[in-house]
């Protein structure tokens, strides 16, 4: 029997165009346990969501009562399987070859890696270009206190994969507030990781969707061209 190596979480709401854009990006094989965890969207789209994916393997469907993303992931670790676990947005897609660059990374030795953000339709000066600089910045001169900047700062949960173990360990959960309910997971599992890699390749492209709640986010941001 294959063992789950990449448990893939993805909290959702009313975004069935982007999910199913996003879930074509995620081979089906049986290393990777794909869990939807459905924010109470509106009927139809539940009823969208059971038709297409309730008969795909991959794919574990759960349903919460509008708790917000914090809940819907907090909701999808408990039921993952797999040695590593990987956040994504329903608005956004996966690298082609992402798999083998995880392959690559996700080491037994490894609690945390880091990889470079992409961006689609992202306006210069909004918070995820400057996360883009902090990853520009660090490889044009590696230092402890860059890779520090980006361990505090990249405070999302894509575009990483974190070791399950390491996240049970800690007892690291999301929290239940509609917006940045992932900010201070994202900061504890950068601080208290032993052993951490920052890779120049990328897995994840984040897709600017207007009006969406990260795009609503109040951050100064100021990139360096």
């Amino acid at each position: 029997m294959t063992m789950i190596k990449y448990s893939i979480i993805v909290p959702h709401k009313n975004n069935f165009v982007g999910l199913q854009r996003l879930l074509k990006t995620i081979p089906r094989v049986d290393s990777i346990q794909i869990i939807l965890v459905d924010d109470h969207s509106e009927r139809q789209v539940q009823e969208k969501i059971f038709s297409i994916f309730s008969n795909d393997p991959s794919i574990e469907i759960l349903q919460v009562e509008a708790c917000g993303a914090g809940a819907a992931r907090n909701k999808g670790m408990q039921r993952a399987k797999g040695k590593w676990l990987l956040f994504a947005d329903s608005d956004d897609m996966f690298t082609a070859n992402f798999i083998e660059i995880l392959d690559t990374y996700c080491t037994i030795n490894k609690d945390l890696i880091y990889f470079f953000p992409l961006t689609q339709y992202v306006k210069d000066g909004d918070y995820r270009r400057i996360y883009q600089q902090k990853f520009i910045d660090y490889f044009f001169k590696p230092s402890e206190e860059k890779c520090w900047d980006i361990r505090l700062n990249f405070d999302v949960p894509w575009s990483k994969a974190v070791k399950r173990s390491f996240v049970e360990e800690h007892g690291f959960l999301f929290d239940h507030t509609k917006k940045q309910n992932d900010t201070i997971f994202a900061q504890k599992v950068g601080i208290f990781s032993r052993r951490v890699s920052i890779a120049k390749e990328a897995i994840y492209l984040v897709i600017d969707k207007e009006g969406s709640i990260s795009n609503k986010k109040i951050k100064i941001c100021l990139m360096m061209q």
